[in-house]
């Protein structure tokens, strides 16, 4: 590979992980939400 070949390869590759750092922080806020929701339901009871 060439120097822009292996550039770009690296670009891509912090890319790929924005992408899996956001997904998870995604997932993690709504745990968050869904337990904030179950909690308020439990203090109907």
């Amino acid at each position: 590979m060439d120097d822009l070949a292996l550039s770009y390869q690296s670009d891509f590759n912090t890319i790929l992980q924005m992408i899996a750092d956001a997904r998870r922080k995604a997932a993690y806020q709504v745990n968050a939400t869904m337990i904030d929701l179950y909690w308020g339901i439990g203090e109907f009871e």
